[in-house]
């Protein structure tokens, strides 16, 4: 298994992003029933991934991307002197390597350190309802800590 950044001008990549997204977001629970629009997604991830701030950064078994997860850095809103540096999604096919996800993880961590280069930074990942119960271990023992929950719901959708 190969851990790198998504060549998001590869066709290949960014279909695999792409699929990895819709994973995400049938499996997360974030839709709150909401149905995935095909073409919306695809026309919005475009748009997302198109973001200098945005970095995928892939898992790669067999030139395929079994898993992924999307990071975003960039001036925190409350104090631009901060970097705010966030999960945006993140998946792993069913079939990849064990490693896969911690491994991913454990990049978009190395990638931050890296980006922020010495200055302060504020990280935010997200522990969806959804999520196996490692990942919030893992943040944890990161040193972060968990700031609340989210509370979301869906009106005028049938």
């Amino acid at each position: 298994m190969i851990i790198r950044t998504a060549d998001l001008n590869s066709q290949r990549d960014l279909q695999d992003v792409i699929s990895g997204a819709r994973a995400f977001l049938e499996q997360s629970g974030v839709m709150g029933g909401v149905q995935v629009d095909s073409s919306s997604l695809e026309s919005t991830m475009w748009e997302l991934l198109n973001i200098p701030a945005v970095t995928v950064i892939a898992a790669e078994v067999d030139k395929k991307l079994v898993g992924g997860i999307g990071v975003s850095c960039g001036p925190w809103m409350w104090n631009k002197n901060v970097l705010f540096c966030e999960e945006l999604f993140w998946w792993v096919q069913d079939g990849a390597p064990i490693k896969a996800a911690h491994k991913l993880f454990n990049a978009a961590m190395e990638f931050i350190e890296e980006t922020r280069n010495g200055q302060i930074a504020r990280i935010s990942f997200t522990c969806l309802e959804s999520s196996p119960g490692g990942v919030a271990r893992l943040y944890e023992r990161w040193g972060m800590e968990r700031t609340g929950a989210f509370y979301m719901m869906t009106e005028g959708y049938h």
